[in-house]
């Protein structure tokens, strides 16, 4: 960490209300929080010291959102609260799930480096545009920003988002893209009923221990070049890609996939429809929205036409039809 003297050939909007101190030793009292909250989960700590060190920079190029999923005074908020303090107050917005669907709904994120969604509620009628809208962002697409009683802006934004959670989203992604943008943290105990009033404060004194914990997690990113997912959430992973994309779980589970595979297109539609009801899933495809959703999900599925004209998915058949 280097210090360099006030210059007017360097302009920021951004500043902190806190001096950084590379001689500041390690946040123990923050480090003992963390490793309470997850259970002395290492790999857990790890991913949450790359994240602060992620915010920490202009860069957005690891295309990662941060879902931490827990029960009620679990946590989530006093990590948001000490992550608002390190990037700057000044630097972060709070928006709503849904109102990122609105019509100016992204103009608060122009001048934001990171987005904390507290609450976080995937569902509702617009959910489809917060999934598009959130695939664009993370992406490092390019967007058209509306702006109230301004003119629009066209530019990638730079935010980050992180979302706080007490169940896993429910998207309405066939692919499962979205799914796949999150980087995530699990809490399972709640302190409800024992929570500190005065823990946030406490680990706001150790700010500038912290700063230089979240400095070290980003040099291990920039190293390793990519967040790796803890072992404990590998069954939530796969529970939201299935939330995500129902006709991916199924296939995961009821279907093989290759080349030289068939099957007629009613076979796999009548096993899908008795799929979701074995599974307790409300049915709300049509059969041509089943197909829709399965080319989205499954590369290298196509439908053809058989003798007689009748239509069959080729790259893909039913584990019960293998011999």
């Amino acid at each position: 960490m280097r210090q360099f003297d006030p210059t007017p050939q360097f302009f920021s909007t951004s500043a902190l209300d806190f001096d950084p101190d590379p001689s500041s030793p390690l946040p123990m009292e923050c480090l003992g929080s963390l490793h309470q909250l997850f259970d002395g989960d290492g790999e857990s700590l790890d991913l949450l010291q790359e994240w602060f060190g992620y915010c920490l920079i202009c860069d957005t190029s690891q295309q990662k959102m941060l879902l931490i999923v827990g029960p009620r005074r679990s946590g989530k908020g006093t990590i948001a609260r000490v992550l608002t303090r390190l990037v700057g107050p000044a630097n972060v917005c709070g928006p709503a799930t849904s109102s990122l669907a609105g019509a100016f709904g992204l103009q608060p994120l122009l001048t934001k480096s990171l987005a904390i969604v507290s609450d976080a509620r995937f569902h509702g009628e617009n959910i489809q545009t917060v999934v598009e809208r959130l695939l664009c962002i993370s992406g490092e697409d390019t967007l058209t920003v509306d702006r109230k009683h301004m003119t629009s802006v066209t530019l990638k934004l730079p935010t980050r988002f992180v979302f706080l959670t007490n169940e896993f989203p429910r998207l309405t992604d066939a692919s499962g893209a979205l799914a796949g943008r999150f980087v995530i943290l699990r809490l399972t105990e709640s302190f409800y009923g024992k929570k500190d009033p005065l823990l946030t404060a406490k680990l706001l004194v150790e700010l500038t221990g912290i700063l230089n914990w979240a400095i070290e997690g980003c040099h291990r990113l920039r190293e390793r070049g990519h967040f790796v997912m803890p072992g404990s959430v590998r069954e939530v992973v796969q529970e939201i890609e299935d939330l995500s994309s129902p006709v991916a779980a199924f296939v995961r589970k009821e279907c093989v996939v290759g080349p030289g595979r068939r099957v007629w297109v009613d076979d796999l539609y009548d096993a899908w429809e008795s799929w979701c009801e074995r599974e307790g899933r409300t049915l709300v495809s049509t059969k041509q929205a089943f197909g829709r959703n399965l080319a989205a999900a499954v590369a290298g599925v196509s439908r053809r036409r058989g003798a007689g004209d009748v239509p069959f998915y080729e790259g893909i058949d039913l584990k019960e039809n293998q011999p």
